[in-house]
């Protein structure tokens, strides 16, 4: 059953914008954007109770572990390589939260929880599930931490695609590298420049 697809997650471009998880700031756009955490948040209502243990999965900040923590869940993980996993922890005892709340700094692949959980919940989707290469790691933390009757959140996705015709683009990006640069034959790299995803102002 799909409780949040992804094509309800992802509706704003962002243009060149260049996001590092490591840089605290820039995760502003992630714990501020309203649509997309309510969409989560109205999911864990569905299957958070008392009894459940949640896994945060590249946690980040922590908001959607949060959420959890808030609607009552009995335990939350937060696995995040990057250290702003400390400010993650000292915004989960702001909120009262951070009984609840247990934080492992480190890729899921290096980790070892303490217990199998009933929620995971992640955000590895990438820019079209493809990029930044995140998909296996949650199929690692599927596999080695989900209890067999757990969920994942979101636990469908719909990729969608429509055709378009650019050419100027086109002949920029793709179609120049069929010229010669001072006599140099470079046409080899088009194939490489056509499967490539390009994002112009």
């Amino acid at each position: 059953m799909g409780i949040l697809p992804l094509s309800f997650l992802y509706t704003k471009s962002w243009g060149n914008f260049s996001l590092s998880y490591a840089n605290l700031i820039g995760h502003r756009t992630m714990v501020f954007d309203d649509h997309r955490n309510s969409l989560y948040a109205q999911a864990l209502r569905q299957i958070i109770t008392p009894n459940s243990v949640v896994l945060d999965l590249g946690a980040g900040l922590g908001i959607h572990g949060l959420l959890a923590a808030s609607m009552g869940a009995k335990k939350v993980y937060f696995v995040e390589p990057h250290a702003n996993l400390q400010v993650a922890t000292e915004v989960a005892k702001d909120n009262a939260l951070g009984d609840c709340v247990e934080c492992f700094q480190g890729a899921i692949e290096e980790v070892m929880l303490p217990q199998k959980v009933d929620v995971i919940i992640s955000v590895f989707t990438g820019n079209f599930l493809l990029e930044e290469d995140l998909l296996p790691s949650l199929v690692y933390a599927r596999d080695h931490f989900l209890k067999p009757d757990g969920r994942l959140l979101p636990d469908c996705a719909v990729m969608k695609v429509a055709p378009i015709s650019m050419p100027e683009q086109f002949t920029r990006h793709i179609e120049q590298w069929s010229e010669r640069s001072q006599g140099i034959d470079f046409k080899v790299l088009r194939s490489y420049a056509a499967n490539s995803v390009y994002r112009d102002n």
